[in-house]
């Protein structure tokens, strides 16, 4: 039997899972007891406020939030899925670059607003989010000053500039 050496990129495929593995776990946790119902009710009401002649554009608005909600969640699935094959090298040679550039759009989704709003409450040491401050605790986790919100930050900066390191990668390979 002969021993298979991992690429680079599908090394990275498996940090990617492994990272996707750990950020699914709190979100199942809390859409268990948090989300779900909170979907499920907010949904419905949104949905029967798209039959409410005075409540329409507020229907429609949370009813496209909820809808967005959901694909971010299954488009993240779906590149987990990507990330599981691809590091086991069970993925299509011309869907790797695909992969990696729907991690860059993923992602930059997600950091470039994040990065803005800690760059600029840096800069003016005025943030946006410091009404959350004398708000409950759990608002607080959404605050640019608050660790998990930079983390989730950094990481969605890495997850953003990293992938095109796979993808010089894989070009350098085929040129070979």
């Amino acid at each position: 039997m002969r021993h298979y050496e991992k690429s680079y990129s599908e090394k990275l495929a498996r940090l990617f899972e492994i990272v996707g593995y750990l950020l699914l776990i709190p979100i199942t946790l809390a859409g268990v007891f948090w989300i779900i119902p909170l979907f499920i009710y907010g949904g419905l009401l949104s949905l029967a406020a798209l039959f409410s002649r005075k409540h329409f554009i507020y229907g429609a608005v949370f009813f496209g939030i909820y809808f967005v909600m959901l694909g971010i969640f299954i488009f993240g699935i779906s590149l987990l899925v990507g990330y599981f094959k691809h590091s086991r090298n069970e993925l299509e040679k011309k869907r790797v670059d695909r992969l990696w550039i729907k991690t860059i759009v993923f992602n930059a989704i997600f950091f470039f607003p994040a990065f803005y709003l800690h760059f600029q409450c840096w800069l003016t040491e005025r943030c946006y989010t410091d009404w959350l401050n004398q708000s409950a605790n759990e608002l607080k986790t959404f605050g640019e000053s608050s660790t998990e919100f930079l983390l989730l930050t950094v990481w969605w900066g890495i997850a953003t500039f990293l992938p095109f390191t796979a993808l010089f990668s894989i070009k350098n390979n085929d040129a070979r």
